[in-house]
């Protein structure tokens, strides 16, 4: 299941069941995990006396100097009743080392006082940790499968953002959104997506609709769109763009390594473009069968549009260098950004027909 599915089974468990006692939220998506709690808390306190809650919602950090505190805080009713929340953010106890999991198979985090819920917040644990041992714990990880799952969720969270304050937006714009800013299963992007779609909110005085070039004129790209940049100059043999933008990336704080992988997966894809073409596939087929591999249609359709432009055996050749570099990098051998700067001015500077 997708975070966002997760998520949204969590908020609606949460308007028909009682609350658990103890909840964990892991995965990298850090805003669904401080949703999350956010909806237990939002919950936990409906109802209940606003001056209270002051005294009734305890947040600490999830260092393991803090453990004794939470199990102090866990096993304490709430003030003056009502309900008690005890959140533990960035949880570290759970992951703990062989020693510590033997002596936290002794005592388990259980949560006695009545009227209380346990939140612990982490990006992964062990769910065999001692801690949990003989305790009811639900458990929520908030991940995507893939990268179509992740691409999904946020088309679902920017339609629900701009619905809000009836602000429309066509297909083409919300996916330059989404391939801006990045979307992928890999890595956190909620936030930096909300941050970007309210920027836009604003610039448009929460009215009408949004269009492409706004989007453009608006949206912070990414490395990986910035890319994109690069690999454009490859395309059309540009040498001083294509270095200028690379250090452009570079001096924003990508590392090297990072920008190599990038172009690795670049000529990849157009080692499968060129499988496409050959294979007689229209433009819509080749970039159907493409997406089917979690490469986005508009990055299909850019590298089936390339393909033509470079030979077989020298996008395997420079794909090989890619791993080549990164090997030698890691071994000390080379200085990475010199090696992917010779790479990109070879690549840039290629001679002879495409085969």
């Amino acid at each position: 299941m997708s975070a966002l599915t997760l998520y949204q089974g969590l908020v609606n468990s949460l308007a028909t069941a009682p609350l658990h006692t103890f909840y964990v939220f892991t995965g990298i998506e850090e805003w669904y995990v401080c949703a999350a709690a956010h909806a237990v808390i939002k919950v936990a306190f409906s109802g209940q006396d606003e001056a209270l809650r002051s005294f009734n919602l305890v947040e600490l950090d999830g260092e393991d100097a803090q453990l004794p505190k939470i199990r102090q805080e866990v096993q304490t009713p709430p003030f003056f009743a009502g309900h008690k929340v005890v959140r533990v953010r960035q949880t570290k106890f759970l992951k703990g080392t062989k020693a510590q999991e033997a002596e936290n198979s002794k005592f388990p985090l259980a949560v006695t006082a009545r009227n209380t819920t346990l939140i612990c917040e982490a990006e992964s644990i062990n769910q065999k940790s001692g801690l949990l041992k003989g305790q009811q714990v639900h458990v929520v990880n908030f991940t995507f499968a893939n990268r179509r799952d992740a691409v999904h969720a946020a088309q679902t969270i920017v339609r629900a953002e701009l619905a809000a304050s009836a602000i429309e937006i066509d297909m083409q714009a919300l996916n330059q959104i989404i391939l801006l800013i990045g979307v992928n299963e890999k890595q956190p992007f909620v936030r930096s997506l909300l941050q970007e779609v309210q920027k836009i909110m604003a610039y448009k005085n929460f009215r009408g609709s949004i269009s492409l070039a706004d989007v453009n004129k608006l949206v912070t790209r990414s490395a990986e769109a910035r890319l994109w940049d690069v690999t454009d100059a490859l395309v059309a043999k540009k040498v001083e763009p294509a270095l200028k933008h690379l250090q452009e990336i570079v001096q924003d704080g990508e590392e090297p390594l990072a920008i190599l992988g990038g172009l690795a997966s670049f000529f990849r894809q157009l080692l499968l473009a060129k499988e496409m073409i050959d294979a007689r596939l229209t433009l819509d087929e080749a970039v159907t069968n493409l997406s089917k591999i979690n490469v986005h249609r508009f990055v299909a359709e850019k590298a089936i549009r390339a393909a033509p432009q470079f030979a077989r055996h020298q996008l395997e050749k420079w794909l090989t260098a890619c791993f080549t570099i990164s090997q030698a990098t890691k071994l000390g051998r080379t200085n990475a950004l010199v090696a992917l700067e010779l790479l990109v001015v070879e690549v840039a500077t290629r001679e002879g027909k495409p085969k």
